[in-house]
């Protein structure tokens, strides 16, 4: 065999073994999986779409490795913001408020938009329009339970006046307010403990007036949009199996809730499916609600603040196609 040729053979068999080397790559070194930290910011039901979609391994079947971990909405943030954890499930009006005091929080992905919470009144009262300047118990004035408070007075065109008490339900049944807003499964204990106390308004039907979904620090979303759009894309996959698979889903919300019988586990499922979104892109208009009720509730900086800025829609379009 000639130099020539020699050389020939060796510069070829270079490039087939280059060829093979980078073609061979993908099957050799599969891409590292999507590692994140999300944080959950309630033990309800309504906020364990994670944990059913570990519980289910859909965060594998998409490449992520989840570290679920529950942490007060307060603590949450600061998390995101330290990078300790990268995304939060968070429930109006937390995301919001944090907004406004300049946190660059985004909405990324929402599967609830209502709240399982009832309006309970004292015996006797008929419904909204009785409330007029009436006492109406809430856990926080600017929370949730008072947000609420206020939804139903604007519903009935009158003024409600808010009362912040740790425990809603036992200020009602001690009479010390007119009306308060509590938890959907303690309506029955209510009905009991003051017979012709009634559910003025079912908040669970107050489509929009909670968006919960995901939430990250709009800086960390767009350095990481891939890893966010798989993350999306997997609680898609537990959203579908949320309702698909009724038993597996109750015991990852029993484990995850703490809850202590089977009946209240069922009663949590059943009310987290039945307020399950049909599509986990955020809602603009929900949003613009909760900024209306926390401006009246007297947030100043609520009044004027751009809806758009409290979500990014963006991702869950890459991540379930449009």
């Amino acid at each position: 065999m000639s130099l020539v040729t020699r050389l020939c053979a060796a510069v070829a068999a270079a490039v087939t073994l280059a060829a093979t080397a980078a073609c061979g790559s993908d099957e050799e070194a599969p891409p590292a999986p999507v590692q994140v930290g999300i944080v959950v910011t309630e033990r309800t039901a309504d906020q364990q779409l994670p944990a059913v979609t570990a519980a289910a391994d859909l965060f594998a079947r998409h490449g992520v490795v989840a570290t679920i971990t529950y942490l007060p909405p307060a603590d949450a943030l600061t998390a995101l913001r330290e990078g300790r954890a990268q995304l939060a499930v968070l429930g109006a009006p937390d995301a919001q408020a944090a907004a406004l005091a300049g946190t660059p929080v985004r909405l990324v992905a929402q599967w609830q938009d209502a709240a399982d919470l009832v309006l309970m009144g004292r015996p006797g009262q008929a419904g909204g329009a009785a409330l007029k300047d009436r006492r109406v118990a809430v856990g926080a004035e600017r929370g949730v339970t008072g947000l609420l408070a206020l939804l139903a007075g604007r519903e009935s065109g009158v003024r409600v006046r808010p009362v912040a008490d740790p425990d809603p339900g036992a200020a009602l049944r001690a009479g010390r307010v007119d009306a308060a807003v509590v938890p959907g499964l303690a309506r029955a204990g209510l009905e009991a403990s003051r017979p012709g106390a009634a559910v003025l308004r079912d908040f669970a039907q107050a489509r929009g007036s909670r968006p919960l979904g995901l939430v990250g620090l709009d800086s960390w979303l767009r350095a990481h949009r891939d890893e966010v759009v798989s993350v999306i894309r997997a609680l898609d996959a537990g959203r579908l199996s949320f309702t698909a698979d009724p038993a597996g889903t109750q015991a990852a919300i029993r484990a995850a809730v703490e809850l202590p019988d089977d009946a209240q586990a069922a009663y949590a499922y059943a009310s987290a499916a039945a307020r399950m979104r049909g599509s986990l892109v955020p809602d603009l208009a929900a949003q613009q609600t909760v900024l209306d009720l926390l401006a009246a509730a007297g947030q100043a900086e609520a009044d004027g603040f751009p809806a758009g800025d409290l979500l990014d829609d963006s991702y869950a379009a890459d991540a379930l196609g449009g």
